[in-house]
C-alpha cells in the first residue's frame, strides 16, 4: 500500500517526529497513479520570496500542500491565532499553508506556460492541467486535542482512527478523497506525469539555512509584504537566539547562502517567537558557514517523481 515509486524525498528529515509523520502519510498512500508526493523542499515564487514546504501530495482530485505539526496538548484559538498550554500564542499554521499553496499553484502555472511556449503548444485551459492546490495541516501527535471553533477546524486533520481523542478527521479522509465525477477535472496517470514534470521544473530545492552577514536566517518567514519578508534569525558565531527578526528585501534571501544587509527589528507582540518556534520544530539545528544544515548536501533541483 505504501507509496514508493512516486515519493520524492527532496531533503532527508532531520527529526524523528517529522520523519514519523511523513512515514504515516507514505504508508497511507496507494502505490499507484495518480498518487505522487514531494517532501521537505523550498521554492521561490514569482515575487522572489522563498517558501518551505513539509509535504505536497498529488491525489485523485487535487494537489495537497500539507503542513506537519507534532504538537501535543490542547489547541485553542481562532482562524488567526492558536494557543497551547505553556506555549506562546502563534499564528495559525493554516494561514501560512494557504499562502504557500497559492504561491505553488502560481509557480506551477507559470512553468506550464513556459513549457508550452518552448514546445509551441497551446494550453486552452491551464486549470485542466495544473490541479487546484489545497492547504492542510496535519497534527500528528497522538496526544493532540483540537478545541478550535468548529468552523476554524476546516482543513485541519489528525491521526487516522483517533478522531474521538483529537476531535479532528483523519488525514486519510483528505488525501484519499475520490476523484471528480467530471473526467476533465479528475487526475489520472497522464495528468499526474505532467504535474511531475512541472514540479521538476519549478526550481524547488532542498531546505537549508541562509546567512545574512553574521546572522543565520532560520526556518520560514514570519511575515511578508510587497517586496519584503521578515525572518527569525540568530548569531552565527555565538549561536545566541534572541527575539530577533530580520527584514529582508524579497529575492535577496537564499542566493548562495548570502543576503542583503539586514535590518534588525524587535519582535512584535503576537507574532511567532523565533525561540519558541525553534523549540517546536527545529530543535538541534546549527548552521554551517556555507549556510547548510548538518548532513544536508548542497542545493539540487527536485527530481521528477
Amino acid at each position: 500500500m505504501a507509496l514508493t515509486q512516486g515519493w520524492v524525498e527532496v531533503t532527508p528529515s532531520q527529526f524523528p517526529f517529522e520523519a514519523e509523520g511523513l512515514s504515516l502519510v507514505r504508508d497511507l498512500l496507494p502505490d499507484e497513479p495518480p498518487f505522487r508526493a514531494w517532501s521537505n523542499f523550498e521554492f521561490r515564487d514569482n515575487q522572489g520570496k522563498w517558501h518551505e514546504v513539509d509535504l505536497v501530495v498529488l491525489g485523485r482530485r487535487r494537489m495537497h500542500l500539507v503542513e506537519l505539526k507534532y504538537w501535543a496538548g490542547t489547541i485553542k484559538g481562532d482562524d488567526h491565532i492558536w494557543r497551547r498550554e505553556g506555549r506562546p500564542a502563534t499564528d495559525s499554521p493554516l494561514k501560512l499553508a494557504r499562502r504557500k499553496a497559492q504561491r505553488l499553484a502560481g509557480k506551477l502555472t507559470d512553468e506550464l506556460h513556459r513549457l508550452a511556449q518552448h514546445s509551441q503548444a497551446k494550453v486552452p485551459d491551464p486549470k485542466a492541467v495544473v490541479p487546484f492546490v489545497q492547504e492542510a495541516v496535519f497534527l500528528h501527535h497522538p496526544a493532540t486535542k483540537c478545541l478550535l471553533p468548529v468552523g476554524s477546524r476546516k482543513d485541519i486533520f489528525g491521526l487516522d482512527g483517533r478522531s474521538t481523542d483529537s476531535l479532528l478527521p483523519g488525514i486519510g479522509e483528505r488525501l484519499l478523497e475520490p476523484a471528480e465525477s467530471d473526467p476533465k477535472w479528475s487526475i489520472g496517470a497522464n495528468r499526474s506525469a505532467i504535474v511531475s514534470k512541472l514540479m521538476s521544473g519549478i526550481g524547488a530545492v532542498q531546505r537549508r539555512q541562509r546567512e545574512a552577514g553574521s546572522w543565520i536566517i532560520d526556518e520560514e518567514p514570519l511575515d511578508e509584504g510587497t517586496g519584503w519578508q521578515d525572518w527569525p534569525a540568530f548569531q552565527r558565531v555565538t549561536q545566541d537566539r534572541p527575539d530577533t527578526v530580520l527584514r529582508q528585501p524579497a529575492g535577496h534571501v537564499g542566493d548562495r547562502g548570502e543576503a542583503a544587509s539586514p535590518r534588525r527589528h524587535p519582535r512584535v507582540p503576537g507574532r511567532r517567537n523565533p525561540v519558541a518556534r525553534r523549540s517546536d520544530s527545529a530543535a538541534g539545528h546549527r548552521g554551517h558557514r556555507d549556510g547548510r544544515r548538518p548532513g544536508v548536501p548542497a542545493r539540487r533541483p527536485v527530481p521528477a517523481a
